[in-house]
């Protein structure tokens, strides 16, 4: 079921705030103010974690990484060694992902331990 414009710029906001939680969890604090809130959401992107897929137009993506980097903001479902996890790609970091279930749990999942990634 695609998203509303409503609902992808609530993600939008969750995943800036899920960003600076994680970076002042690990201790990595990173004062980024940014108040020019442009809610004209693009979804191509990747919320500038990773770098985006190197593939020309049309071309499947060739990494896991590049996969999941498509996927943000999509509703997916991912199955790992410990499980399958549903919910939302909030992000795709250097060695882990961070998805919003439909609970409203955030869960973390390490890029090398997932088996299987499905669009829902």
């Amino acid at each position: 079921m695609p998203l509303t414009d409503r609902q992808r710029a609530l993600l939008q906001l969750i995943s800036q705030l899920n960003q600076n939680l994680i970076s002042d969890t690990l201790g990595l604090v990173d004062f980024d103010l940014d108040l020019g809130l442009d809610l004209g959401i693009s979804l191509g992107g990747n919320n500038g974690n990773t770098p985006p897929p190197d593939n020309e137009p049309g071309t499947p993506p060739s990494t896991i990484t590049e996969l999941l980097s498509s996927l943000v903001n999509e509703l997916v479902e991912i199955t790992t060694p410990f499980g399958t996890i549903t919910g939302t790609l909030l992000q795709v970091l250097d060695d882990y992902i961070v998805m919003l279930e439909n609970t409203g749990d955030r869960v973390l999942a390490r890029i090398d331990k997932i088996e299987l990634v499905n669009e829902l």
